[in-house]
């Protein structure tokens, strides 16, 4: 019995730091919107991060500084929508979700 305790408290502790990626990585931070063919992107601290759901940034214009939550993803989700093929390369630091926009 000391023993199947001693792995399930080893088991929760992995599970605990497995799942620290999809915790947020910029909280009320102050980001500026780029936009071109390839998507919507913020820059924070120099870089620049892909937003998967760029929908909640529609109402702000390229260059606009704004305050963000954000999260890092892995990948995008398919939202289902067609969107245009642009070969534009733009460099950037990864993927990331918008949580919250403040004004």
């Amino acid at each position: 019995m000391k023993y199947l305790s001693k792995i399930l408290l080893i088991i929760a502790i992995i599970g605990f730091f497995s799942c620290t990626k999809d915790m947020v990585m910029a909280k009320k931070e102050k980001m500026t919107v780029t936009r071109d063919c390839s998507g919507t992107y913020v820059k924070y601290a120099g870089n620049d991060y892909l937003v998967c759901n760029d929908d909640k940034l529609k109402s702000f214009k390229e260059g606009d500084s704004i305050f963000v939550t954000m999260r890092k993803v892995d990948q995008c989700k398919d939202d289902g929508s067609n969107k245009a093929v642009c070969l534009l390369y733009h460099e950037n630091k990864g993927m990331v979700e918008i949580v919250e926009v403040f004004n």
